[in-house]
């Protein structure tokens, strides 16, 4: 349910993917979300990447590919800015990782980039009696100080996809 209240929250963004709607079995709530062709995670790792053993100095396809990491990283970060700064403390994504971040376009361009599953997604605290400490996430992305079970903040979103 939490998750329905912060991608309502955020629709305003055009980098965290949008709410269409949702329904109720029983227990289980299912999201319905904006349609993306691939995430970052296949776009690295599946799609072909240009091998640059010389660069000329008006090389296209280094250009291209430079613009492309651009848009992705700009998309990215602006997404993160709209979580961190909402609320009174901002919130937190906590699982932000290549497979979670999707993408529109195709493997030769991609067009827009935005934000998803925010199943870990809480509220940050910024008061020394309520700080998050829990190591919640994909072990293979977290931040050093959520490993060490120290407190983290939003610094540790970055970590996820750069670290």
């Amino acid at each position: 349910m939490l998750e329905i209240c912060l991608l309502e929250a955020f629709k305003d963004c055009q980098n965290i993917v949008t709410l269409e709607g949702y329904y109720q079995n029983d227990k289980d709530y299912f999201l319905v979300l904006e349609l993306f062709d691939f995430s970052l995670d296949n776009w690295i790792f599946h799609a072909k990447q240009p091998q640059f053993d010389e660069v000329e100095d008006e090389d296209e396809e280094l250009y291209e590919w430079c613009q492309q990491r651009y848009l992705i990283t700009r998309d990215v970060v602006n997404g993160l800015s709209v979580m961190h700064g909402r609320g009174a403390n901002g919130v937190l994504h906590r699982d932000l990782k290549p497979p979670n971040i999707l993408l529109l376009g195709s493997t030769k361009g991609v067009q827009k980039a935005v934000l998803t599953d925010f199943g870990f997604a809480r509220t940050a605290w910024n008061n020394r009696n309520r700080r998050m400490s829990a190591q919640i996430g994909t072990v293979r992305y977290m931040a050093p100080e959520i490993i060490k079970g120290e407190v983290y903040g939003k610094a540790s979103d970055m970590w996820y996809v750069w670290g």
